[in-house]
């Protein structure tokens, strides 16, 4: 009778894991996707410039690779910073000037805007 319990109190364990990790899943897509949108349509343009750039491979296995950048941006005398930006071709430099758009009330909240070559 012990082992009966046990055996439903754990795959109710493994079941509520589950639904919590693609709960987590599911809001993570759901604010990402929300905060895009606000930058879409309420986000202010400024000119950021690239701080650093650096080389990452695609998998641990695979020797090709990638260039990601950094960009800093100031907004009312304070700097602020992108997420990492990527992309497959060697067009970023540092001392780059890209374009970024960014909430006001939180500036954190930016996307890069990516050069057309």
């Amino acid at each position: 009778m012990i082992s009966k319990n046990k055996n439903r109190a754990t795959g109710l364990s493994f079941i509520f894991l589950f639904m919590g990790f693609f709960g987590l899943l599911a809001t993570t897509f759901i604010v990402k996707t929300k905060a895009h949108y606000q930058i879409d349509k309420n986000g202010i343009y400024t000119q950021g410039i690239v701080d650093s750039t650096y080389y990452k491979s695609k998998s641990s296995k695979s020797y090709q690779t990638y260039s990601e950048f950094i960009v800093k941006f100031e907004v009312d005398g304070k700097a602020y910073y992108s997420l990492p930006g990527f992309t497959e071709d060697d067009v970023y430099f540092k001392g780059d000037v890209v374009k970024v758009k960014y909430l006001k009330r939180n500036p954190w909240l930016n996307r890069i805007y990516y050069r057309k070559e």
